[in-house]
């Protein structure tokens, strides 16, 4: 009934937000047993929200948490079991990221990197690279230790554009990109 209803195949719909089996309201919203609000995010049945977050029935958070029976839980707990107790999951990876990533071209054959830092519990940033003025193919080519905010990226082609990005890791995991970063050896 929804105005911009665009196409239902066997209860999928494209372009639209179905909600309660049949509705469809504007772009990229499932709303009903299961809730999609935006892109990446699922409420109800298992509940995902943004990138590698997943509340319900075996709850991800982050890339590589996983908790399960919190849905059971939780579920107990509505249902008025005053002895069901929710699973503590604790992200300890990196508390924030690399800002403001500068790239400098100091020779034919290398690149020079720095950026700003205000993570306190990392082991090391590590750094990424593609090979081109428009790439999204990045591949690790190093790392650094703890509070260290530069790098040489060495070995390059003369008068080849490369893009550089660089993110916090520890223990628990990763922290999100720097913004990427680009230059041209001589």
């Amino acid at each position: 009934t929804g105005s911009n209803l665009i196409t239902k195949y066997q209860g999928i719909y494209k372009l639209g937000v179905l909600i309660s089996d049949g509705t469809v309201e504007s772009n990229g919203v499932l709303i009903s047993d299961g809730v999609l609000i935006s892109d990446g995010v699922l409420i109800s049945d298992g509940v995902l929200v943004g990138d590698g977050v997943l509340l319900g029935d075996g709850v991800l958070i982050s890339d590589t948490v996983m908790a399960n029976s919190i849905a059971a839980q939780s579920r107990n707990a509505l249902n008025g079991d005053a002895t069901a107790l929710m699973q503590t999951v604790i992200d300890t990876s990196p508390n924030n990221s690399p800002t403001s990533l500068t790239t400098t071209a100091a020779s034919t054959s290398q690149i020079n990197l720095a950026w700003s830092e205000s993570v306190t519990n990392e082991t090391g940033f590590a750094v990424e690279r593609c090979l081109g003025s428009t790439c999204t193919n990045f591949v690790q080519v190093g790392t650094v230790a703890a509070s260290v905010k530069t790098y040489s990226s060495t070995g390059l082609s003369s008068r080849t554009a490369y893009r550089f990005r660089v993110r916090a890791y520890n223990g628990g995991g990763y922290s999100y990109y720097s913004n990427v970063g680009a230059a041209t050896t001589r």
